[in-house]
């Protein structure tokens, strides 16, 4: 008997889902330190 193979289309929905906000916070923290290294050259 050979066992089930699942498939990757559940993933490929439920990643988003999950890493979506962590991605968010990141790009978000790269942002506003890029942000406020280029005000304080500019000062």
């Amino acid at each position: 008997m050979t066992p089930p193979l699942a498939h990757a289309g559940h993933v490929l929905i439920e990643l988003p889902i999950y890493l979506g906000p962590v991605v968010l916070l990141v790009v978000w923290f790269k942002l506003n330190d890029w942000r406020e290294r280029r005000k304080r050259e500019r000062e």
